[in-house]
């Protein structure tokens, strides 16, 4: 194989291929990628002559994060520089799924991304919701054929990554199988939202849809809806940033997160904005909040089988509130089983398991590279603390985006939207 500006080299890594169910690093490994696809892994790989090279300097190298439930404001055609998806992208989210978003500002923003007029994760999403309560946006499904009519319109305006819709409180059970009917014969997929009804809930996956999403409205569940969900075959996308039945998990976070810490998250989101975060936020004792139950809730979930996949929901600050996220899944799970959880399992969950998830041949270079010294393994916190971050092959630091390669130096920087750090 002869080398050249396609060709990519990773070498002296610790590999996290996310593919192996208990964690085991492939130690003093390399990674080669040509075209934006993984080539090859291994111990004994050479580098193509003029092959790009990045010495991971026994860093640990993982795929790419993958935010199942995000939300965020859609730039469409102006401005042509987005906060939000850098600040996602910046700290090492490399796929977003929307499960509310636009037709075809949802499209046409992913488009930007994908011919390169601004950098962002790869995006996913529903376009608009299939609302079933009163409103302006309310779609109301009498026959199959509404149904059909729907989703249709998803998928000859958002293009073809709508491969999902939202059913959002449909009210009868007889219009969510005509939508879960018609995207079967579609192709898509329904990840519906049951608005704190937990007799919704349990319908929604005995008939068969992709997901749940947010947690049930019961923050502690015993064996009979745990077994339910593990025979179903549904994922849930607990979204513990918002967790029902008591104080939201981000009132924890914006009360001890220490946010006006945090100098990279400066450099992506603007100062007001985390500002007006501030002035929200109540402290209050633990027992106030209920991802703590939650979060072993979904441990105990996942232990039966039930696939459990993190979503930060677009909660202020993005991106690092989906690390967060990440964090208060510790209670009941290993550091590995919520890597595994924001990686293989969510691109299994929502079919996108054949190009991402993990980091085998043919998949997409998707990755983030952690300094010397720094594991998620050893603390789940760790995986806000990024060196670089790749998609599709082409590496940015994740301190500012500074693009490593292919085009060494070159910044995505839009206006300055905070005073500089003195």
């Amino acid at each position: 194989m002869t080398g050249g500006s396609n060709v990519v080299f990773i070498h002296n890594a610790n590999i996290l291929t996310m593919e192996d169910k208990q964690a085991n690093p492939m130690k003093g490994a390399s990674m080669l990628v040509v075209d934006g696809r993984i080539k090859s892994i291994g111990h004994d790989l050479k580098a193509p002559e003029g092959a790009f090279k990045l010495d991971a300097k026994g860093g640990i190298v993982q795929p790419g994060l993958i935010d199942s439930h995000a939300h965020w404001t859609v730039t469409s055609a102006l401005p042509a520089k987005s906060w939000n998806l850098r600040a996602f992208l910046g700290f090492g989210v490399t796929t977003l799924h929307n499960p509310s978003s636009d037709n075809v500002d949802g499209f046409i923003e992913r488009q930007m991304v994908e011919s390169g007029l601004m950098v962002g994760p790869r995006i996913y999403h529903t376009g608009n919701v299939l609302y079933g309560a009163d409103g302006s946006n309310r779609i109301e499904i009498n026959k199959l054929e509404d149904a059909r009519q729907a989703l249709r319109r998803i998928k000859a305006e958002g293009g073809p990554v709508s491969f999902s819709g939202k059913n959002y409180n449909q009210p009868t059970r007889s219009a969510r199988h005509r939508f879960l009917l018609a995207a079967k014969e579609l192709g898509m997929m329904i990840v519906p939202e049951g608005g704190m009804n937990f007799d919704m809930d349990l319908t929604h996956v005995v008939d068969g849809t992709t997901t749940n999403e947010h947690n049930l409205p019961i923050e502690k569940l015993y064996g009979d809806v745990i077994k339910l969900f593990a025979a179903t075959g549904s994922a849930m996308s607990p979204t513990n940033i918002v967790s029902y039945a008591e104080k939201a998990g981000e009132l924890y976070l914006w009360a001890k997160g220490n946010l006006f810490q945090d100098y990279r998250l400066l450099s992506y989101i603007d100062r007001a904005d985390l500002e007006y975060t501030a002035f929200e936020y109540h402290d209050a004792p633990n027992i106030s909040y209920s991802f703590w139950n939650v979060s072993r809730s979904n441990a105990d979930m996942m232990d039966r089988g039930v696939p459990v996949i993190p979503g930060g929901h677009g909660e202020t600050p993005l991106g690092r509130a989906f690390h967060w996220e990440l964090e208060t899944y510790t209670e009941g799970m290993s550091n590995y089983e919520v890597l595994r959880a924001a990686t293989y399992t969510a691109s299994k969950a929502l079919g996108i398991y054949p190009d991402l998830g993990s980091l085998k041949p043919g998949k997409l270079a998707d990755f983030i590279i952690y300094p010397p010294g720094i594991s998620p393994l050893d603390d789940i916190k760790n995986t806000r603390k990024l060196k670089y971050v790749a998609r599709g092959g082409a590496i940015y630091t994740a301190e500012d985006l500074e693009e490593v390669y292919p085009s060494p130096g070159r910044r995505w920087d839009g206006p300055q939207i905070n005073f500089p750090v003195v």
